[in-house]
């Protein structure tokens, strides 16, 4: 049987023990202690015994009403009514809260005003006692009302309904289901006027049923007196006026009034409360007139109930009854098979505990030969074993002694025969006479035999003389209830000396051991097999006193032919041999020595280096036996000299070998570090916050300080001496040696790239100044992130070698984070090394703000009045003349030798994202400035002429002096905005400011551009002052054609005149000419040529002449065609060309409308 289901069972079992208990001790808790009044129970108990049997079982109506309302008056008039009158008085002399009626195939049981309005637990508990032995025989209850009481009010029926509810509700929670409810007015021939007359008349007609109101309001229950009407209208005619007038005024007044006050009564008795609410059966009308004379008058029988439901509670009830003897069957069952499974469960444990027992004895059997104090799982095994046995076989419950039988004699048969196989046997059979005796006296002894007094009675010799625990011996008298049957072969070989020869071949198998380096297990075995075999002469046979008696109890048993077989006929008198007795000291201690060595070794598997030289420290410790020297001494000479140390040595040495060997293959096979056990014993350390300040990996937790203090530096200092002091052989520690040497070299390469990819992992992304300025807050406070980044570098590539050439290697590998470490210098907090770098960082931290600034005012207002402290930041750090935080930290991070860039980034990242602010905060102030404030004032200039040369209106001279002139608005504009961040040339423009080891600020090209158009277009128009300036131009006519005599007309000459100049062109070598452009002036602007006819002297001229603007000579320039290299060329007959320079459309053109070209001149192309 399953253990599961046996501890069910006797959950179950002990679980409905538990539950009668409560039950029975909460009856008990239920009923008074020291009642005041007779039991109402016990009343019941008599008044039904003194019933005849077939009225005992009839079913209980339960009547309820305040006092005087008539409860017993109208319970005899329903008995009477029934045709029959009762069978007994109303009986309960000695207990007035009840009255007790039998008739009519029920049994009333009235309860008294005084109980019903009795609300204390002590009340309740005997309303209990009475009803719940027959809560399922009450069908109904009824309640009595009297109509003309005091209590008839709206008030006074709730409370009376209440009370009704909370004992109808005990009876519910006893029964489960709620009863009927019957509610009886009476007393109504005296409170309500017409009753008197009625009643007769209904009852003669045929009216015996109670009102059945369709429901508990007010309206509903007054509705239910119209039925009367129709039962008693025929015989109204018989009553005399005044008897119809008041019958008439009941079925319509004083009747329906009457119903519809009992609504409160009503829902304080039906309404839905923690309990099922019963339903209501009916309203009897009852009228009970004082006197003789009277009789009771019912409209309705209070006391009928359906005969349906009583049956139906009745099986119900059977039910329940049929259920608690089940359960009680079942809880009895439950306990007797959970106790006999548990019985069981005890016997598999035992069982268990035997097997346990059998493996260590078959072990033990197949290990070499070692006392009994060696065997410590065999001796755990028994002892568990015999607590096992005694448990199984003597239990608290007599009756389960003797069940299962079979089983238990098997368990009993398996543990003798193991610790006859384990313990006795082997002595037995042995060579040492003495023991010999011990053996077979405890093997054929039984728990009431002579030889079991004997050994009870002084189980500590045979303890002492069989090498095994007391409790063994008797152990082995308790469970044996008569003699082993089986037999002891007698040993063999006889009782011959053993010879010199067999000894001089084991000890020379001895000394051949001891020159070796190392023993394997075959050699240790051979030598243990062979003294062994030498063991037993050893023992001998010497005198034993005092087993004489045991010989003979034994001879009793087992028979003499027997026992001289097996001790021989004078077992107790014999010598050992002389050669023996020479050296039995020695030889004994030899055997010891060679019987107790053991090459067993803990398994190396999955251990990390410092395990292992634990390990070796032990395998290959010196135990601390004290030092011996056995000498053999044959015809009175020592032949042999033998020390223990030797052998010992032998031994250390040869397990600490096997171990190094285990060790090194493992860790060859599995490739894994030598120093790592479990990786998961070091986690990982060093990650950022959330907020993506610091590292965004983790180190891992072999590379970390703990792990290198707990599994690499101890190991490794400890080496050396660890294998010389575990004596391990030279080619193992060869081994073992390259082995750490290969896994110091890999650790360090592994984890110089782990503290690399830890620096290099920093991250501090932030993407506002103040959001950087919160982090560089907390950067410089103590120990914070920053410093948590950093300490965790340090602490993790701080090493010191201490002298040891391992070491010196991790350290060397290491050593790039040497300067970290410096810096890094300090504790609690404080990292003097620091002071420098945060002394730095800590004046940037006011410019940390992206506030808006004040107003910037006009369009030329200085850029810094535009700029938050942000951008005043970025201008300060382009201004090269003083130092600036980036250069400071990189001077900083030069001094304490911090070269490498991933460990230089992380100290640059903070000015880093400064500058990167500040410059952007810079940048877009200017971009946002040019735009909106400063370009706007040449926006509208740069599409007229001639700036456009498109342009169909002129830009006038006082426009364009006003925004580009000297002083003009523009130019300041342009100035305040770009000065700061540009650096001007020898050449009009400017070049953006870098800052030392940062980007160039960017600034807008179109604001480079027409900056240095501006300038140069300045420059040429007006001098310092803002006084015009003549255009210099230089001009050179090219050749005109050759006169062809013979032609005609020949052009002698071409001209080009600006103002008061004029710059003529001949056949002849043409020269470049100043042309200044006074385009201030009003003076025209031309261009020509003359023509002569040859061979006379009349010429006649072709012109073009411009004036009436300002840019004439750029108009004219319009009538032209430009033609490569500063060539101008007017469309005459033929064409006048002039070069000029610098070109002039260049001078006065800004960059975005250059190659635009006069409409005029596209038109003339």
């Amino acid at each position: 049987m399953s253990l599961w289901i046996i501890v069910v069972f006797a959950v179950v079992g002990v679980a409905l023990v538990i539950l009668a208990v409560i039950l029975l001790v909460r009856q008990q808790r239920r009923a008074p202690k020291a009642p005041s009044a007779p039991s109402l129970g016990a009343a019941w108990s008599r008044f039904v015994r003194g019933l005849p049997a077939s009225a005992r079982r009839d079913p209980v109506v339960v009547v309820l009403g305040e006092r005087l309302a008539g409860k017993s008056r109208l319970v005899l008039a329903a008995l009477e009514q029934g045709g029959g009158p009762a069978l007994a008085a109303p009986d309960a002399p000695d207990d007035p809260r009840l009255t007790l009626f039998a008739g009519r195939q029920a049994l009333v049981q009235e309860i008294s005003g005084d109980l019903l309005e009795d609300t204390r637990a002590e009340a309740r508990d005997a309303l209990r006692e009475l009803w719940e032995p027959l809560s399922l025989e009450v069908p109904l209850v009824v309640v009595v009302l009297d109509a003309g009481a005091p209590s008839w009010s709206p008030v006074g029926l709730r409370r009376l309904g209440a009370l009704a509810r909370a004992k109808v509700d005990l009876l519910t929670a006893l029964r489960g289901t709620p009863p009927r409810v019957r509610v009886c007015l009476t007393h109504l021939d005296e409170a309500a006027e017409g009753f008197r007359e009625l009643a007769p008349i209904a009852r003669d007609a045929g009216h015996t049923a109670e009102l059945t109101p369709a429901g508990r309001s007010a309206s509903e229950l007054s509705a239910a007196v119209a039925p009367l009407g129709t039962y008693v209208s025929p015989a109204l005619a018989t009553l005399s006026p005044e008897a119809l007038g008041r019958v008439t005024r009941f079925l319509t007044v004083s009747g329906p009034g009457l119903l519809g006050a009992l609504a409160p009564f009503l829902d304080a008795l039906l309404g839905g409360r923690g309990a099922a609410a019963p339903s209501l059966e009916g309203i009897v009308l009852a009228g009970l007139p004082e006197g003789e004379g009277g009789a009771a008058v019912l409209l309705g029988d209070p006391l009928s109930f359906d005969g349906a439901l009583v049956d139906r509670d009745a099986r119900v009830f059977d039910r329940r009854r049929a259920r608690a003897a089940a359960l009680a069957v079942a809880a009895g069952a439950a306990l007797l098979l959970g106790a006999y499974g548990w019985h069981l469960h005890v016997l598999g444990r035992a069982g268990d505990a035997v097997d346990r027992l059998e493996r260590a004895a078959e072990d033990a059997r197949r290990a070499p030969p070692r006392s009994w104090p060696a065997n410590a799982r065999a001796r755990e095994a028994e002892a568990a074993a015999a607590d096992a046995l005694s448990s199984a076989l003597r239990p608290l419950w007599p009756p389960l002694r003797v069940a299962f039988p079979s089983d238990k004699q098997d368990l009993v048969a398996r543990f003798l025969t193991s610790l006859r196989e384990l313990y006795l046997l082997p002595r037995a059979r042995g060579g040492e006479r003495g023991g010999r005796i011990y053996a077979l006296s405890l093997l054929y002894a039984s728990r009431d035999s002579a030889l079991g007094e004997r050994i009870r009675s002084a189980p500590d010799a045979w303890a002492a003389a069989l090498d095994i625990p007391a409790r063994v011996a008797l152990d082995y008298i308790d469970r044996s209830e008569r003699p082993w049957s089986g037999s002891v072969a007698p040993p063999s070989g006889g009782e011959a000396e053993v010879s010199l020869a067999d000894w001089e071949g084991w000890l020379g198998a001895l000394d051949e051991a001891l020159r070796r380096e190392t023993l394997g297990q075959d050699g240790l075995d051979a030598l243990q097999k062979q003294g062994a075999a030498l063991s037993a002469s050893i023992g001998g046979a010497v005198e034993v006193d005092g087993l004489d008696a045991v010989i003979e109890e034994l001879r009793a048993v087992r028979g003499d032919e027997e026992v001289d077989a097996l001790l021989g006929p004078v077992a107790a008198r014999r010598r050992e041999p002389r050669w023996v007795t020479e050296n039995r000291e020695a030889l004994e201690g030899l055997l010891a020595m060679v019987g107790q060595g053991s090459l067993a070794v803990p398994s190396a598997k999955g251990k990390s280096l410092r395990e292992a030289l634990k390990d070796l420290a032990v395998v290959g410790g010196d135990a601390g036996a004290k030092a011996a020297v056995h000498a053999i001494v044959v015809d009175g000479r020592a032949t042999r000299t033998y020390e223990t140390r030797a052998f010992s040595d032998l031994l250390r040495s040869s397990r600490s070998g096997l171990y190094v060997r285990a060790f090194v293959d493992d860790v060859g096979a599995a490739g894994r570090s030598p120093f790592f056990a479990r990786a998961s014993d070091y986690p990982a350390v060093g990650l950022g916050d959330a907020r993506q300040r610091g590292a965004t990996r983790s180190l891992p937790g072999t590379f970390t300080a703990r792990a290198v203090d707990a599994e690499i530096k101890p190991p490794l200092l400890a080496f050396d001496a660890a294998l010389e002091g575990a004596r391990v052989p030279r080619d193992e520690r060869a081994a073992l040696t390259r082995l750490v040497a290969d896994g110091v070299a890999r650790h360090a390469s592994e984890h110089r790239a782990a503290l690399w990819a830890y620096v290099s992992s920093f991250r501090l992304d932030v993407t506002s100044a103040a959001g950087l300025r919160a982090d560089l807050e907390a950067m410089i406070g103590p120990a914070s992130w920053f410093t948590d980044f950093w300490v965790t570098v340090a602490d993790n590539a701080r090493v010191e070698p201490e002298g040891n050439a391992y070491l010196q290697v991790l350290a060397d590998a290491l050593a790039a984070f040497r300067p970290i470490v410096e810096v890094m210098a300090g504790e609690k907090g404080k990292y003097p090394g620091l002071d420098a770098y945060y002394a730095v960082i800590s004046p940037m931290l006011p410019s940390l703000d992206d506030g808006a600034p004040a107003a910037p005012g006009p369009a030329d207002a200085p850029l810094a009045d535009r700029l938050p402290p942000i951008g005043k930041l970025g201008l300060a750090i382009l201004d090269v003349d003083k130092p600036a935080p980036l250069q400071q930290v990189t001077a900083w991070l030069d001094g304490a030798r911090i070269h490498e860039k991933a460990q230089r980034d992380p100290f640059l990242a903070p000015v880093a994202l400064a500058y990167g602010m500040a410059l952007q905060r810079v940048e877009r102030t200017i971009e946002a400035a040019w735009r909106e404030q400063v370009r706007p004032q040449v926006a509208p200039l740069l599409a007229r002429f001639p700036l456009d040369p498109r342009g169909e209106v002129e830009v006038s001279p006082e426009d364009l002096l006003a925004a580009v002139g000297p002083k003009g608005t523009f130019r300041s504009g342009v100035d305040q905005l770009l000065g700061p961040v540009c650096r001007k040339g020898s050449a009009a423009g400017c070049t953006p400011k870098a800052p030392a080891g940062s980007r160039a600020v960017r600034v807008p090209g179109e604001a480079v551009e027409l900056a240095g158009w501006a300038e140069k277009l300045a420059a040429a128009l007006w001098d310092d002052g803002g006084n015009p300036r003549a255009i210099a131009l230089q001009v050179r006519p090219q050749a005109l054609p050759e006169v062809q005599y013979g032609a005609g007309i020949g052009v002698t000459r071409s001209f080009l005149r600006s103002g008061e100049t004029t710059v003529y062109g001949f056949n002849q070598a043409p020269a470049w000419r100043a042309l200044p452009v006074t385009w201030w002036t009003s003076s025209a602007a031309s261009a020509g040529m003359e023509q002569t006819l040859v061979g006379a002297s009349d010429t006649r001229a072709q012109t073009i002449e411009i004036s009436g603007s300002a840019w004439r000579f750029y108009r004219l320039l319009c009538r032209a065609a430009a033609g490569s290299a500063g060539v101008v060329t007017w469309p005459f007959d033929p064409p006048v060309s002039f070069d000029m320079q610098p070109a002039p459309w260049a001078l006065v053109v800004p960059p975005g409308n250059r190659g635009r070209r006069c409409v005029s001149a596209v038109a003339t192309d």
